[in-house]
């Protein structure tokens, strides 16, 4: 009577074989599991017997049965059974003649052995739930921390797809998915626009579900309008959309990644993998019918913390990116200033700032030493602005009295920039660029070491150029000469590891002096965007 299982709704498969199996233990004999209404019995068990209205009305009752015999020495047992939703089934059996005040006692002692495995299987159930909660809790919680360490250890610096790479990964086995994904616009979104236009950048992700780029892009287009507001759960694409549409795509999890002003992409989950199917989803397809096989609340709060974080590092990067053009703004303009009110030496600090970074990686200083050398090039004649224009265009000899004020522009341009608290790691250089290391310079009369690294370096390019460079009162030396100048006085003037790093750069360097108006512009821009990216990424170290 086995199959007679399969026509009953109340309980599970599974319960009901062990209902059955306690009836049948106690009796010694098949039972099966009927509805109540003895009408919807089966055939096959109504005409092996023959119930007298007594027994019908017997039958009904929410107690145990135990008929008359059948006529042929056997007995009909029904005990009632009450599954957890209170519905009313029938655990029947036709058992061989015996004493019937012995069979009512033990189909009542039944009846009670199958109300406690009810029950049982009532409590158990809640507890099995209480205890996968707190198993996905702790593995939330554990990859919160996860994601909490990965903002702490993030920088500026580290491309958009990389975070996300690193990202990825643990999702996956949280999410027990085939592929978790981020695909970006090229151009990001305004968030008004009337319409989304076609996922057109780049796929970042972890796992693989076998689904082409065309395809996740397709399915991007179609479901991105539902998902805007909130991430959007599909369990069953191949039933919504027939199983042709997206191929190898059977369940998603979508969430856009926006920033206050735009969308720039959508990261998502696809295939929940099923008990039955191989990890790497091979095995026979199902559509998904449970919560266990398919994606739910749970997964989709993960995603939407994972595109919070990805969408909020989108944003500080572009903040930071804002940041970076008002700096080039502010360093252009103090330059600009200091060209504009002295022509004859215009460029002359784009190209102490470009030799001196080209000093500093022939002598192998750190990428963000070499860009912070630049910067400082670029302002260490700022204090200038300070200098009366009588006495810094003058174009004759100067007087003792002049040349003490021109010796004032390493202390004024100290004093412009002290307060910029960004870019105050120019600030060693811009006020000694000009000592000596056998202490005859000045403000200060330092030293050898004493001076900082980043000041003697400066030195040997400002001198260079200043030496090889039109005034309207001279003409500019011969490279060779100013070379054998700087040669001649390296431990004296200038440090000696400074310029034998000069000279290993000589080529180079000769080639920012002789550069022409384009090709110097085109060396400017990259350099500016170079220096700046470190710049602002040193802050947020």
């Amino acid at each position: 009577m086995q199959q007679l299982l399969t026509h009953s709704t109340g309980p599970s498969h599974e319960q009901h074989l062990d209902l059955l199996r306690i009836a049948e233990e106690a009796f010694d004999s098949p039972f099966a599991l009927v509805e109540r209404d003895i009408e919807t019995w089966p055939s096959d068990l109504l005409s092996s017997v023959d119930l007298s209205d007594r027994d019908r009305s017997e039958i009904l009752t929410p107690r145990p049965h135990v008929s008359d015999p059948l006529g042929d020495g056997r007995r009909l047992v029904a005990i009632p059974v009450d599954d957890e939703e209170g519905n009313r089934r029938h655990a029947v059996a036709i058992v061989d003649d015996g004493e019937p005040r012995l069979l009512e006692k033990l189909a009542e002692t039944t009846a009670v052995a199958l109300r406690q495995q009810v029950e049982l299987k009532s409590l158990n159930d809640p507890i099995e739930e209480y205890t996968r909660q707190i198993s996905r809790d702790f593995e939330e919680i554990v990859w919160m921390r996860s994601l909490a360490e990965q903002i702490g250890y993030s920088s500026l610096r580290d491309p958009f797809d990389a975070i996300a790479s690193n990202l990825f990964p643990p999702l996956l086995d949280l999410l027990q998915a085939q592929e978790v994904f981020m695909v970006t616009y090229k151009t990001p979104v305004r968030r008004n626009a009337p319409s989304l236009p076609r996922c057109d950048g780049s796929r970042t992700s972890a796992g693989n579900a076998r689904v082409a780029d065309n395809t996740l892009r397709d399915v991007i287009e179609e479901l991105s309008a539902d998902a805007l507001l909130q991430p959007l759960v599909l369990n069953i694409v191949r039933e919504e959309y027939g199983p042709g549409r997206f191929p190898n795509v059977r369940s998603i999890i979508l969430v856009p990644l926006k920033t206050p002003k735009s969308i720039i992409g959508w990261i998502g989950a696809l295939n929940r993998l099923q008990p039955d199917t191989d990890e790497d989803g091979s095995g026979p397809i199902h559509l998904f019918q449970s919560e266990d096989n398919s994606f739910g609340t749970f997964e989709a709060g993960l995603m939407e913390s994972a595109a919070s974080f990805l969408a909020s590092h989108a944003n500080n990067i572009s903040l930071f990116a804002e940041q970076e053009q008002l700096l080039i703004g502010i360093v252009r303009a103090m330059v600009n200033a200091v060209d504009a009110k002295d022509p004859y030496t215009c460029g002359h600090s784009d190209r102490v700032a470009l030799m001196s970074r080209q000093i500093a990686r022939e002598m192998g200083l750190a990428p963000k030493t070499c860009e912070e050398i630049f910067l400082a090039g670029l302002l260490h004649d700022i204090g200038k602005i300070g200098v009366p224009d009588n006495v810094l265009l003058k174009p004759g000899r100067l007087t003792d009295e002049e040349y003490e004020q021109i010796k004032q522009h390493p202390v004024i341009g100290y004093k412009v920039l002290q307060h910029l608290d960004k870019i105050s790691y120019v600030l060693p250089g811009v006020l000694h660029h000009h000592e000596s290391v056998d202490g005859t310079g000045y403000p200060s009369g330092l030293a050898g070491d004493e001076i900082p690294l980043q000041a003697r370096i400066l030195a040997v390019a400002d001198s260079f150029d200043a030496m090889t460079s039109d005034r309207p009162y001279r003409k500019g030396m011969p490279f060779e000469k100013a070379e054998s100048i700087i040669r001649e006085n390296a431990g004296k003037q200038w440090d000696a590891d400074v310029v034998d790093a000069f000279f290993r750069a000589e080529n180079l360097i000769r080639a920012i002096c002789l550069a022409g108006k384009e090709e110097f512009q085109s060396l400017l821009s990259v350099a500016d965007s170079e220096m700046i990216h470190s710049a602002v990424n040193a802050t947020h170290d």
